[in-house]
């Protein structure tokens, strides 16, 4: 179970996220960084599906083929890119990491020991 203070450390580090260079120019990577962080924080990880990303986040109908069109594949990679890519920089060595492991939409939450 995740403390509030943890919590409130996720919500923090995703807003400098997405004021990063690598995300601020783009609609569609904070939107779905936000929707799965906000999901995984709220203990509903297992509602954090392709399908229902592409409908919350994306707009999709329901029914929508995820096979045709895999804009959540697509944007979940580039997220994952980018994520690495802010995390190399100089000065984002903080105590929470966000991250969002290959094969999963669900966000993984790292931090120091005394914030867990």
């Amino acid at each position: 179970m995740l403390t509030e203070a943890f919590k409130a450390a996720v919500r923090e580090e995703l807003e400098r996220i997405l004021a990063n260079q690598h995300f601020v120019a783009s609609k569609r990577y904070p939107s779905f960084l936000r929707f799965v962080t906000a999901r995984a924080l709220e203990t509903h990880p297992d509602l954090i599906k392709e399908r229902v990303v592409g409908v919350e986040v994306f707009g999709r109908d329901p029914d929508y083929d995820t096979s045709a069109d895999p804009i959540v594949r697509v944007t979940a990679a580039e997220i994952r890119k980018r994520l690495e890519q802010y995390y190399q920089e100089p000065g984002h060595e903080g105590e929470v990491r966000i991250s969002l492991p290959a094969g999963s939409y669900i966000p993984h939450f790292s931090s120091t020991p005394r914030l867990l």
